[in-house]
């Protein structure tokens, strides 16, 4: 199914109830919104997609909801698209790679509990409001590069098993990376906070990450009680 240059002035829902019985939608090949605009809700909740999905260039003036979704294709795309009010995918499941490139939000963004089994790419995400990364499962890299986060960033009760960058980041307000389990190298080189940076009871199976230019307004303001730093290499070790 495929929608581009469109324009929907009403709700655009994929759920709903019939004879008491919930209806969910299935869609056995690609979807495609591309550069579509989205005046009211786009409520996408409880969908599942065979094939690639994209949303480039979507604008949602509204809520975006695509909670408890499932995505089965290698490939999606929600590259360069703009929400301004609300973007939710919380309890979700992308089984490929997924791509947020220079995408734009000016309310919540919240990925709560959702779990990406291919890369997802972050790079140069702008977000204006408070961003909800806990509870999270990244099955392969995890790519924050030039982001830049407004608000309060939590990336608590994660676990990452491919690499986690979130270098040249940019946090205007606080980040929480609390009691989260990391697998492959860290890197916050050249990453700058504005706020509190806590990673505190967190474990850092590839050692301690690399943090060249790390920035925070204060020496206290980085935050690492009862964080972890170990070699997997070591534990292997005779």
């Amino acid at each position: 199914m495929t929608f581009l240059n469109c324009i929907f002035m009403g709700k655009v829902i994929t759920n709903g109830m019939q004879s008491q019985r919930q209806v969910r939608v299935h869609f056995g090949s690609n979807l495609t919104f591309e550069a579509c605009d989205f005046r009211a809700d786009a409520d996408f909740d409880n969908i599942t997609v065979d094939g690639m999905v994209n949303f480039t260039g979507a604008i949602f003036r509204e809520r975006a909801l695509f909670n408890n979704v499932t995505f089965n294709g290698r490939h999606n795309y929600f590259t360069a698209f703009s929400s301004e009010k609300y973007f939710s995918m919380q309890e979700s499941l992308i089984d490929g790679a997924i791509d947020f490139f220079k995408a734009k939000t000016r309310g919540r963004l919240s990925f709560q509990s959702t779990e990406f089994r291919g890369i997802a790419r972050f790079h140069n995400l702008d977000c204006d409001g408070r961003s909800e990364f806990s509870l999270s499962r990244f099955r392969d890299d995890a790519l924050f590069t030039y982001a830049n986060f407004t608000g309060h960033f939590n990336f608590s009760d994660a676990i990452v098993y491919g690499r986690f960058d979130m270098n040249n980041v940019e946090l205007q307000s606080s980040a929480a990376i609390t009691s989260t389990i990391f697998y492959r190298p860290v890197t916050f080189e050249k990453t700058s906070v504005k706020g509190e940076f806590d990673v505190s009871r967190s474990v850092f199976y590839s050692g301690k990450p690399a943090m060249l230019e790390f920035r925070t307004l204060k020496p206290d303001d980085f935050v690492s009680q009862g964080t972890k730093f170990v070699l997997l290499n070591d534990l292997n070790a005779d």
